[in-house]
């Protein structure tokens, strides 16, 4: 498997439940990482690419303690623009998800509480 796909949330029950309908869907053909901050997910993003793996989305909360997503979003498409984000939110702003959408800096955005099925099809349709 050379292609990979990050899932960042700080709630470890998120991360779990993303971790396995992620590897339901997805362990056949991607390396599957996940990080509870964004400091996790750019230093997963640098050992991927390091090692050769083209990582092609980033799944990530928008609340994050520290650094958020719109954060993580800017620093990622700085560096890296063509890895898709697909911002999972339950209490984003409205008006900087807005801008994010307008300025092609994510994908899509999957509400909390999302269904496994409308996840999946996100990143399917994003990479």
């Amino acid at each position: 498997m050379n292609e990979a796909i990050i899932c960042v949330d700080d709630d470890k029950l998120i991360l779990a439940s993303l971790k396995f309908q992620l590897k339901k869907h997805f362990q056949e053909d991607y390396v599957l990482e996940f990080a509870e901050s964004v400091p996790e997910a750019i230093e997963l993003t640098e050992e991927l690419i390091e090692y050769g793996i083209k990582v092609l989305a980033i799944v990530s909360d928008y609340l994050i303690p520290k650094i958020d997503g719109e954060q993580l979003v800017r620093l990622m498409k700085v560096k890296y623009p063509n890895i898709k984000i697909i911002m999972l939110t339950g209490q984003a702003n409205s008006n900087v998800i807005k801008d994010l959408l307008q300025e092609d800096l994510i994908e899509e955005v999957v509400d909390k509480p999302w269904t496994e099925a409308h996840l999946i099809n996100t990143i399917k349709n994003s990479i």
